[in-house]
């Protein structure tokens, strides 16, 4: 499933969760094969899971939530973070609302 460049309001928390954990890969320079090891899965896996053509049971999903926290070097909760302040500005200018970074959860730095 390819997924846009651009944050689109009213999508499930799947898209949202996977597209913050990819792009954060990306922009900290982590390769699907790194967090891939550190979940003991397959690359192809990961790959599906950030695409949202595979979504984990809870076992693998524990395991692949504290590999990404590892290779990120974050907590979930700062994903977590990131994910809702992802979600909060698209959903926001949907509204025609621009509030800069000032959104109901901040991410810690």
């Amino acid at each position: 499933m390819d997924q846009p460049d651009e944050d689109l309001p009213g999508q499930p928390f799947s898209y949202w969760l996977t597209r913050v954990v990819r792009d954060l890969r990306a922009q900290r320079g982590v390769t699907v094969g790194q967090v891939a090891r550190l979940a003991g899965v397959s690359p192809s896996t990961v790959s599906r899971f950030e695409r949202r053509d595979y979504w984990p049971s809870l076992r693998v999903w524990h395991r692949g939530g504290d590999a990404y926290a590892e290779a990120l070097d974050m907590t979930r909760l700062e994903i977590m973070e990131h994910v809702l302040y992802r979600w909060q500005k698209a959903e926001a200018a949907a509204y025609g609302h621009d509030y800069g970074d000032e959104v109901l959860w901040p991410i810690r730095d």
